[in-house]
């Protein structure tokens, strides 16, 4: 199964598994540069889509004890 199907948050876990794997720094030295470069071919739906994860994934806030 893949990260996504059981990922509350789809599209952040499909970004962070596309574009932050272990050759990111082939597409930018800086976590700046690897954004840029997602926004630069991403359609607006998918970046409208992963804001709206990050989003929600930071509206939880902190749940440590």
């Amino acid at each position: 199964m893949s990260p996504r199907a059981k990922s509350p948050y789809p599209h952040l876990a499909d970004f962070l598994g596309a574009w932050f794997h272990q050759d990111f720094d082939l597409v930018g030295e800086t976590i700046e540069d690897v954004v840029d470069a997602y926004a630069r071919t991403a359609d607006a739906a998918a970046r409208r889509a992963l804001a709206a994860d990050v989003e929600s994934f930071l509206g939880e806030g902190d749940t440590r004890d």
